[in-house]
């Protein structure tokens, strides 16, 4: 029996940053979850966003493009959009899937955190 990892997004805000941790499997039952996060994002007029990846063990089509969608918002509001901490598994999906030509993709959350504070 295998045990299915819940994703889970916890949030954190360093100054005018909002940093999103990602973990567990971005599949389809994570969308309710990026939406509402996006909500969020968009209501409180958030433009500088740091999404860690460290504790991602999966993504799918469908929460790749709710990441679109959050970067596509950010750059159209002048923000910076920062990815972090990408596993090697994480990381052939993003260039396999051209993400590593759009996302400015740093090494950790603190080089991420000082290029934006």
């Amino acid at each position: 029996l295998k045990f299915k990892q819940m994703f889970v997004v916890t949030t954190e805000d360093i100054n005018n940053v909002k940093i999103l941790h990602f973990s567990g499997k971005a599949d389809s039952s994570a969308l309710s979850e990026l939406q509402t996060i996006i909500d969020t994002i968009i209501g409180e007029q958030i433009t500088n966003i740091i999404v860690d990846l460290k504790n991602l063990d999966y993504i799918n089509s469908v929460s790749i493009r709710m990441l679109l969608v959050l970067y596509k918002y950010v750059t159209e509001e002048n923000g910076n959009f920062i990815v972090c901490e990408i596993n090697k598994i994480i990381e052939n999906v993003f260039e396999i899937s051209g993400l590593t030509q759009i996302f400015t993709i740093k090494e950790n959350c603190k080089e991420a955190l000082n290029e934006l504070l």
